[in-house]
């Protein structure tokens, strides 16, 4: 008696409309972060990339490159996770409309890992060629000058990307339910 009388309203909501209703629980220190802290954190790590771009182009022994390469990679990483995180409170990604968010992210599937192979395989190929042979004759292999203006073309598309996707993600539209709903439900979702 008691305990169907506190379900009955609850009856009547669709399963939808209650997860929408339900309190999000804080999973970790990284989500309590208001979206602010997230970006700058995701600045410094993209000042970082830059740094280490140009002190590992400055670089004339082939052992500190690929160190520096090791650091860059996990920089790339780094900023995959704080893009992750950028997304974690919106709206799309607490809901499991995961994919109408990313739709509006591809920019970022595409360039953060066309964008991390270049650099990886300019660095690969500036350590091997520093390994045999001298900096001077680095500039003078073809090969490595076309994959270095690729890299770099990259990171600034990458950069772009990612500016560009948090200015997206600080729309308010991503954090309202109501702006949500009835496009889960044109594109096929309960």
């Amino acid at each position: 008696g008691r305990l169907s009388s506190r379900l009955s309203p609850l009856a009547s909501c669709s399963s939808f409309q209650f997860f929408l209703e339900a309190p999000s629980l804080s999973l970790s220190k990284f989500h309590q972060m208001d979206y602010g802290t997230k970006t700058w954190i995701l600045v410094v790590l993209m000042l970082l990339d830059i740094l280490l771009h140009a002190l590992n182009n400055h670089t004339k022994e082939a052992a500190v490159v690929y160190a520096y390469l090791g650091i860059m990679a996990i920089v790339r990483l780094l900023t995959f996770v704080s893009l992750f995180g950028l997304m974690w409170d919106t709206v799309p990604f607490r809901f499991g409309l995961i994919t109408l968010l990313c739709k509006r992210m591809i920019p970022i599937a595409i360039t953060l890992p066309v964008s991390t192979v270049l650099t990886l395989a300019v660095g690969i190929l500036r350590g091997s060629i520093l390994e045999k042979s001298t900096r001077g004759e680095l500039w003078q292999n073809n090969g490595y000058v076309t994959l270095f203006f690729f890299d770099y073309f990259g990171c600034l598309a990458l950069y772009m990307v990612i500016f560009h996707a948090v200015f997206k993600l600080a729309k308010t539209k991503y954090y309202k339910t109501s702006d949500w709903i009835g496009k889960a439900s044109s594109d096929g979702r309960r």
